[in-house]
């Protein structure tokens, strides 16, 4: 089995390192809404793409792994360094 995450083929949109004292959920959300250029009150619930609980605690334990997932018309990946990367959907 390969250490590698998977590569994707294009630039994000944006991209932030998330600090400890800030939730991944929380930084998807607002993430997205810049992207978008949409408040975040008109976005659908994060909820219908990803528990946001096993998001925020995801890597907790471990600084490695990948989660992604479709939200809002963008693809958004989480990285165990706490990474945050919006791409076009």
């Amino acid at each position: 089995m390969s250490d590698r995450l998977p590569a994707f083929e294009m630039d994000p949109l944006v991209e932030q390192r998330v600090g400890r004292d800030r939730s991944l959920s929380t930084a998807v959300v607002e993430l997205v809404a810049s992207v978008s250029n949409t408040r975040i009150e008109t976005l659908p619930p994060l909820y219908d793409a990803v528990d946001p609980d096993l998001l925020d605690g995801a890597f907790a334990r471990s600084g490695t792994g990948l989660i992604a997932f479709p939200y809002n018309g963008h693809i958004v990946s989480v990285s165990g360094d706490r990474t945050v990367a919006v791409y076009e959907g």
